[in-house]
């Protein structure tokens, strides 16, 4: 007698070897997603970081600064320039159509692509620390001290 598979046994097989391979295919799929949602994250939180950065830069070197907490903005002279402005004079405000954070230098605009919902300062009486306060659309709120 001939030792062979039957075709009930084939059958059995192929639907076990289907299901691996869907399953295995819905493990890679989220695997992409994930890893997808991740790049995008990282790109934001790097953006969001450079313009603390530049943020962070501009107050510290900065001689004169007025607070306008009710408009959401704050306007520097500051030896921090793009444009190789001796002195320039720069606004951090928010845009009221689209609530992007944007920084004009000597009237040339330089978007961040953030949406902010809203940005305060609070500077001390002694005027030698500013407190900024950043909260994002979706909720998360940043805040950092310049000691000057």
């Amino acid at each position: 007698m001939k030792k062979a598979f039957t075709l009930v046994e084939i059958v059995i097989s192929i639907f076990l070897f289907s299901l691996i391979m869907i399953f295995l295919y819905k493990s890679i799929s989220n695997l992409r997603l994930n890893n997808k949602n991740l790049k995008n994250n990282h790109t934001k939180s790097k953006t969001f970081n450079k313009v603390l950065y530049q943020l962070k830069n501009d107050l510290i070197l900065s001689t004169k600064i007025k607070i306008y907490n009710s408009k959401n903005r704050i306007e520097l002279i500051t030896s921090n320039t793009f444009y190789q402005n001796s002195r320039p004079k720069v606004i951090w405000t928010i845009l009221k159509q689209s609530k992007i954070l944007v920084r004009i230098e000597n009237k040339k605009i330089d978007t961040t692509k953030i949406k902010v919902k809203s940005i305060k300062f609070y500077q001390t009486k002694k005027k030698n620390k500013i407190l900024c306060y950043i909260e994002k659309n979706n909720n998360k709120k940043t805040i950092f001290e310049v000691i000057k």
